[in-house]
Order: C-alpha cells, then structure tokens, then sequence
C-alpha cells in the first residue's frame, strides 16, 4: 500500500460562511497534539468535547500490557515510541464507503468456470488488522472509563481510524487480486500493475438502486492499464466494454444489498426503465448514497442528487441557501424588541425550544449588531395543552414578496382515489428546517431573549414565503414519483399514496424511502401511518377508500359543536366568529352546505369589520340577527348528520341551459324549452338576480319529480355561476338569498347541482325564450273581481288555465311548463279536484265544457258575453244558476305587462261568469223560461260595497237584457 495515497475527502461537502470555516480552524487548532507533537489529522471530523471527572487522571499503561498488546499485533517486541511512531506513519485511504467497492456483472462472469478467491495470507493480515482495531478501541475505553483527559485519548482514535484505512486497502488490494485470477489465467500483477496501490476512484462512484452509494473496484485509470496489456484478447475486450459503459454512466450491477430486496431493486429498475427508456431524451437519475450529520439545513448536502431530478436553477440555488425576496427592501434601522413579559413556566418553555433549535442548528448564537432585524417571541398553545414559542416575523412579512401559487389539497381525492384503493401516509420530520437560508439574508431572521441573540439558518415556520418555497421544492420529488407511476398527493410536508394492491403499496413505501435518503428528507416515523390500510386519517379528514367518503373526526365536530354553543348564549366578540368561521371553512371538503351555511355570518363579518376600517378590533363585541343564530343553531344541531361526504358524485342525468333578459326568463332540457315573462315588479331587479330566478325556475320546471341526481345547469352569465358553484356570497344579500333558495331546494330533493358557463351565441333557445312570448291568450281577470266571486261562490282548489303571473288560486295548470305549476295541459290531466276556477283562451271554452262533461267536475267558468256562439246553449243548459254578468274596471282584463285586452275597449265586450256543479242526478241545466235573465254585478265600477251588491242580486234581482 502507498504511503501517498490521498487522504480522506468527505463526499457530503457543507455549504459554510467564512465565519463558520475560520471557527472550524480555530477548533482544528485546539485538537490535543499526539504523543509525537504531531496534531491530529484534519480529516478526522469534530468530535463532542469529552467531559472528563479528574482533569489530571490520564491512562497508566504497564511495560507487561505494552507487551501483549504488541504480540497480538504485530508479533514482535517493540517500544512504546516506535508502536507511536509505526501507527502515526499509517496513511489513511481516501474514501470510506457505506458498503464494500462492487465488481462489474461482465468482468465478474467473464470466466463463469473459474470463481474468485482471495489469498489466505490477505485474510490472515485483515484478521490482525481487525485485532488491533478492538485492542486499540479497549484501550481507549478504558481510558474514557478511569477519565482520562482528551489529548491521552485521541491519539488512540486517530490509529484506530488509520489502521483501519489500512485494513480497506489491503481487502482492497486481495479483491483486486481475486478479481482478476478469477476472470484471466494470467498473473494479476502482469494485468495490472499499480492493481494494490491504486486507490478507489472516488469521483467515479455511482448509486445503486438500493439507495447506497457503490465504488467500482476497479477506476478507469486501472482499465486503462489493464486493456493496454491485455490487447485483443476476450479479457481485453471486457475491460473495454467495461469503459465504454463507464463513460456512458450508466449503472452498473452489483451484489444484492442488505437493506433492500431484490424485488424492490427490481420495481424500482423497471419503473426507470419504463419512464426513461420510452423517452431517450430525459436524463436519467443516478443517486449517490450522502452521509448528513445536519438535520437543519440538510438539503444542501444532497444537492448532487437533487441536480439529478432538476436543473431548475432556482431550485438548485434556493436548496443551497435560500434568498429572501423582496418587494421592497426593509429600513435598516427597524428593531423589533421584546416588549412581552413571561412567567417562569413560559420562560422555560422558550428556553427549551430555543434549545432543541440550536440542537438541530437550525438557528445559532451570535454577537448583536446594528445590522440585524430582530423579531418578537411570542407563545401559541398545542394540542396537549402547552405553548409553543413562535417568532413573530408579521413585521418583516410586510417586505416579503407574495407568490400567489397552486397548493395540492385533499379534494384531489375524487379524481385520485379508486374504490378499495390502499393508502399509506407519510411526514416529513422538520421539514422547513431543511432548506437552508443564504448566510447574507440570515440577518433579517434574528431574534433576542434573556440577553441572547440568535440567527435561523434555516427556513422558519412564520416567513410568508415558506410554504411558497417548501412547496416549489417538493414538486421537483413529487414530479419524479409521479413519473415512476405512483399516485400521490402532497401537502406541504404530508404525503398520500395510493395502491390498488397492498403489495404493491409496500414495495412503493420502499422506493419512496430510498428517494427521500437520496435527497436528504427525513420521515417522521412517530406520525407516519406505513401499514397499508383502507382507511386513514390524512390532514385532518378520514379517508375511506371502502366506502369512497370523506368525514370529519370527531374531535373537529365537538369543537364545532363547542364554538356554536358560545356563540348562541354567550356574549361574543369577532374572534369568536372568526375562529368559528375558520372550522367551518375547514369542513367544506367533507360537508356538502358547510359553505351554504355559513355564508350569511362570514357576510355579517366583513360588514361588521369593514365599519371598523383598517384597524379591527377583534375583541369587539358581536351581536347576531336572528337569521345568522339559525344558522350557528343548524351548525349545533346538524354537523354530525351532516360530517360524511362520497367523494364519487353522481354523475350528470340532467342538463338544463337558462338565460334571462329584463323581460323575461328561459329555460331548455333537450327538446323542451319554456320561458315567461317577468312581473312588473321583477323587470326592475337587477340582471344578476334574474338570472338566478331564471335558474331556480329552470330547476323547478324539469327537475322537480327527480332526486338522488346531479343536475349541470348551463348559463352565461359568470356571476350565476359563482354563486352557485360557490353556495353563494358575501358581497350581495340578495344573490345570496336567492342562491340559498336554490340550495335549500335541491337539498330537499337530495340534488347536487353544478353549474358551467355557456357562451351566449350557443345560448340561443334560451335566450329566444326570454325575449319572445307565447302569452297573446294569458290574460288576468282583475283580481278584485275574483276575490269577491270566491267569497261568494266558494274558493276554488285549483286554476286550470293561468301561469305563475296570471294565477287566480295558489294551486294552478299552465299550459306550457312552469315554475310553479302543479302541471302543464289541463286537457292531459283529470279535473277531480273539487271546486276548479277556469278563464280558458276564448277558442278553447267548447272544448272546456266537453272535458267538464266528462269529469263531472264544478267549475267557475268565465266567458265573454257572446250568444252567437256555438256553445252557448250548452252553457245555458249545464249551468245551474243564472250566470252572471261581470262589470269593467279599471284593470279588468290585462296580461302579464300590464297592458288592456284589445277587447276590453268596446263598450259591448262583457265577462259571464258561470257556476257549473255537480248534481247527484247529473249536470241539470238552468230552467228554459229563465235562460234570457242574467244576474249583473252593477253598472257602475266596482266599489267598496261590491259583496253587498252580489249578494243582492244573487237574491233575484236582474234585468232582462
């Protein structure tokens, strides 16, 4: 073995300042020299200092103890100096590996009759390396044991480590050897000259799919010998194989690891080979195994490996050390101080995070200046019923550019999740803490307590960025499973997978963990779920893949339940609403009208503090109508009915295209299209409520007699669809009403609705019908008139003929459809509904009469007074009282705008009004001699004593005519 063999070099190489490698010299310049004066060597890592109990107690070592250490090492006699002198001159090799160099698949079967086997001699020197090893580490033990100081100690170590480098070169070297007596007849040495003192080509070293970092035994430099003295023999042409495959980097095989089965190395082989291989352009990853001592700020480490996924610069810069990004750059003179007094229990609470923060480096101690922003300490409470000390960075987030971005979330379940899918979960462990801060924006994350100042080094919790940063970076991993076929979803540091088989899940878990060592993140075992299972409680819901649902724990709902109750019988504040509002908000994944009822108090909140201006007083009082305490009661009583959610919606049975103008409204589900006018009332609304009452119509017309559907309702106008889409909103109480109008209805019928937008030159037949009216025959008899008919002639049950405008009883027929009809065509349906009121269209009276016939159903019939024609005899001959004739007013016959019947100008143009009932012998007609009287209403426009004059002339008074 050479004596100038390189020296140790670390592969995981730190991103330092200045300041922390002159600290690491000062300490290089503190290690205890040996027993020859020479210091220790700088390759060794920094050790903890070693707290001795007697300063001056060292190790005494007999001459007869020297004596047998020597034999069972060396077998010869030797003096404590020159063993000194012997172990100080040991050269250390320059790599350490987590597993043994790997031999090439095709140099290891080039031979497949002849196996490699190494020299007893190399086990036998390998056998004393390792006893001197274990008498070395005695020794030092028992020096730790009796409290030697450190600098009797450390000579120890160092010889340890270097009679180990020793032990690597010589199995090194007898590999070597085995390796190629194994594969060629010939000499090894003639093969391969330099073959035992050649070291390890480091730089050459590539990852296996295990996770592990593997060196080939042989560098290309000893290829290159060997294929020079092998020529054109078949040895040769291995070794050149051999190159070509290293310079191509590709991956060699090796020996199955202990760590991983095959049939995981497998999966994750064949995963690569089908996303790599099915695109020759794509890069394909080559990890390196990196050993991290860092928990905080880690990623920098691992930057070989992330440069393999990425080369996103700002990926690769921002993993190195993250720069604050500035909107505007904060005033230098800006100190925030501690103006918070803590009792001794909070005190020791911050003391104790302080601790574990500097434990895991992801902040440290420095000298106050001038130039640092310092932040406030503050406590929240946990969980189990402590605090946790935050600092405040609100200040410093002012000055912090915003990144609007896309977060993954939970509802990504209805388009991910199969049925009976397996899932498993799993957390990173301080994930923020391992994306580093550039040293030069650390200045700006400094905070003070009990006269100490310290600095984050790593990504704080509370920097307005970090949820943007954290999340950019864990795409870059996300992407590359996704690529490899595995369905995930991940929110900040919680991840989801999903297997339909449970095998494969687990074998997915693996190659999620070797990825994760790869780059350097760290599970948190403690609230990972691993076992693969069809149910799982994942940010906060219950996930159930069995079932296909969604639902909120119980401990969510008692909070609710909680918070609702104060709410309604104690005296709250805006904190209280708010907090309120926030669980609500956090249940709309799993509750359908979370959002539907909660609309009216988040709109009462920001009314509440927008009359406050910039500055809110949270803990102002907050009083609540009576509508918003139904609300917060429907919460109390209805959260646990209402906790479950299937993430499979139904899917579309029905489709319904609305439109509105401000003269009416339409509506289309296939062939069938309707529409109407709007009141005189209704034209004045605004055009954003029409087209909700539009909708709701729509709904109402071809969606009444169904339930357990989903229903898309197409519309162009984009504020409709908001606020159904989004159960409403906060910024109109009226859009809102009416879109809870249209909620509480679909729920009743068990109806989800959806709604999308449709451009308006496609909206055509909807469109058509809220301008184009099909009512010339929809006139309305002044209801003043009717009224005083009903009393005296009894209510009616039901309107035949009338829309939604032109409606004489709350029960009524149209005849084409309608919002509120209880059906379309009179003529389809049987009248046995009692008492009926009928205005028909002059052209239908006829046939009106024969369907009365049939039925045998009472009417109040209207007609106009016209003798000529053809079914007035039938009248005269099936009604049973003297019609009588109707008097004008000033609205005695108008339509829907309001406009006069054309007729109604004439002077000789009357109303009848007829009473047909029922007989038990049939339908008896009105008695010949009597059938030139009729009964009038009076000359004269009805006045206030109109009942009078009725029932006067229905007492017989009347007028031949």
């Amino acid at each position: 073995m050479s004596s100038k063999s390189p020296r140790f070099r670390s592969e995981s190489s730190h991103s330092e300042t200045k300041e922390e490698r002159q600290r690491s010299r000062e300490r290089a310049s503190r290690t205890p020299s040996n027993r020859n004066g020479k210091s220790s060597s700088p390759d060794i890592p920094d050790a903890p200092k070693i707290e001795v109990r007697t300063a001056d107690q060292g190790v005494v070592l007999k001459s007869r103890q020297l004596d047998q250490f020597l034999k069972s090492v060396r077998g010869e006699h030797v003096s404590r100096k020159q063993r000194q002198e012997l172990l100080d001159q040991l050269p250390r090799v320059q790599h350490l590996a987590a597993v043994a160099p790997f031999v090439d698949t095709a140099l290891a079967s080039s031979n497949t009759n002849q196996s490699a086997v190494v020299p007893v001699k190399a086990l036998v020197d390998n056998h004393r390396l390792f006893m001197a090893i274990a008498n070395q580490a005695a020794i030092a033990s028992a020096g730790i044991e009796k409290g030697a100081s450190l600098s009797k100690i450390t000579p120890y170590l160092d010889w340890i480590s270097k009679i180990a480098s020793w032990g690597i070169q010589e199995a090194t070297a007898a590999r070597r050897m085995a390796a190629i007596a194994s594969a060629t007849r010939k000499d090894p040495q003639l093969v391969m000259p330099n073959l035992k003192v050649a070291p390890l080509a480091v730089e050459e070293s590539m990852s296996t799919s295990a996770g592990e970092m593997g060196v080939p035994l042989f560098g290309s430099a000893l290829l290159k010998e060997a294929r020079e003295k092998a020529g054109d023999s078949d040895f040769g042409q291995v070794i050149r194989k051999l190159e070509k495959r290293s310079r191509e980097g590709s991956r060699p095989s090796r020996a199955q690891s202990s760590r991983y089965s095959q049939s995981f190395r497998s999966r994750y082989d064949s995963l690569l080979d089908q996303v790599y291989d099915s695109s020759p352009s794509s890069k394909r990853p080559s990890f390196v195994a990196i050993k991290s001592a860092c928990q905080a700020g880690r990623l920098a480490d691992f930057v070989q490996n992330w440069a393999q996924l990425t080369s996103d610069k700002w990926i690769l810069s921002t993993i190195q050390g993250y720069k604050l990004e500035f909107s505007r750059r904060p005033s230098r003179s800006v100190h925030v101080s501690n103006a918070r007094k803590f009792s001794l229990c909070q005190q020791n609470a911050i003391l104790d995070e302080i601790a574990s923060l500097l434990d895991k480096r992801a902040i440290v101690k420095v000298k106050d200046g001038a130039n640092l922003w310092f932040s406030n300490v503050f406590l929240v409470p946990k969980k189990d019923g402590g605090n946790r000390p935050v600092i405040n960075l609100r200040p410093l987030n002012k000055f912090i550019r915003a990144r609007h971005f896309k977060m993954e979330s939970i509802s990504m379940l209805r388009s991910l999740l199969l049925p009976d899918d397996w899932l498993a979960k799993l957390d990173m462990k301080d994930a923020y803490f391992g994306v580093p801060i550039a040293a030069s924006d650390r200045k700006w994350l400094c905070f003070k307590f009990n006269g100490s100042t310290y600095q984050f080094r790593a990504l704080p919790f509370g920097l307005s960025s970090a949820p943007y940063v954290y999340s950019k970076v864990m795409r870059v991993v996300a992407t590359h499973l996704r690529q490899l076929g595995l369905r995930l979803i991940v929110y900040l540091d919680d991840w989801l997978f999903l297997n339909e088989s449970k095998k494969g899940l687990v074998q997915d878990l693996k190659v999620v963990r070797s990825v994760f060592a790869h780059l350097g993140l760290i599970i948190n075992e403690e609230k990972s779920s691993q076992t693969p299972s069809r149910t799982l409680e994942f940010l906060g819901f219950i996930v159930n893949a069995s079932a296909m649902t969604l639902t909120i724990p119980d401990a969510k709902i008692q909070k609710i339940r909680e918070k609702a109750w104060r709410l309604m019988h104690a005296t709250c504040s805006l904190r209280d609403l708010a907090e309120f509002l926030g669980r609500l908000s956090a249940c709309n994944v799993a509750c359908y009208f979370s959002k539907l009822m909660a609309r009216r108090l988040q709109r009462s909140l920001h009314r509440k503090a927008n009359k406050r201006g910039s500055s809110i007083d949270y803990d102002a009082p907050c009083s609540l109508t009576e509508d918003e305490l139904a609300d917060v009661r429907w919460w109390y009583d209805n959260v646990r009915s209402e906790r479950t959610r299937k993430l499979l919606e139904a899917p579309v049975s029905l489709k319904i295209q609305t439109d509105a103008s401000t003269r009416g409204w339409g509506a289309v589900c296939g062939l069938i299209s309707t529409g109407g006018r709007w009141s005189i009332e209704e034209s004045r609304l605004h055009i954003n409520i029409l087209e909700l009452k539009a909708i709701l119509f729509g709904l109402k017309i071809f969606a009444s007699a169904s339930s357990n559907i989903t229903v898309l309702i197409e519309s162009d106008s984009a504020v409709a669809i908001a606020y159904i889409n989004r159960f409403g909103g906060t910024r109109s109480g009226s859009l809102l009403e009416l879109s809870r109008s249209i909620w509480n209805w679909a729920r009743g019928r068990n109806i989800f609705l959806c709604a999308a937008h449709i451009p308006g030159v496609e909206n055509v037949v909807a469109d058509r019908e809220s301008r184009v009216f099909l009512d010339k025959d929809d006139w309305t008899l002044d209801k003043r008139i009717t009224r005083v008919i009903f009393e005296c002639c009894g209510f009616p049950a039901i309107d035949l003929f009338a829309t939604r405008l032109s409606r004489q009883c709350e029960r009524f027929i149209s005849y084409r459809p309608d919002p509120y009809a209880e059906a379309v065509d009179a003529f389809a349906h049987s009248w046995n509904y009692g008492l009926a009121y009928a205005f028909p269209p002059f052209c239908l009276i006829g046939r009106v009469l024969r369907k009365a016939q049939q039925d045998g159903s009472p009417l109040l019939l209207i007609t106009p007074f016209w003798p000529s024609q053809f079914y007035w005899p039938i009248l005269l001959r099936y009604t049973h009282y003297p019609p009588i004739i109707l008097p004008k007013t000033s609205r005695f016959l108008v339509n829907a705008a309001g406009e006069d019947h054309p007729l109604s100008y004439r002077t000789d143009f009357r109303l009848v009004l007829w009473r047909i009932y029922r007989m038990s012998g049939g339908l008896l007609g009105f008695p010949k001699e009597q059938r030139k009287r009729y009964l009038t209403l009076g000359r004269r426009p009805l006045e206030a004593n109109t009942i009078h004059q009725l029932k006067d002339f229905l007492t017989g008074v009347s007028v031949n005519r």
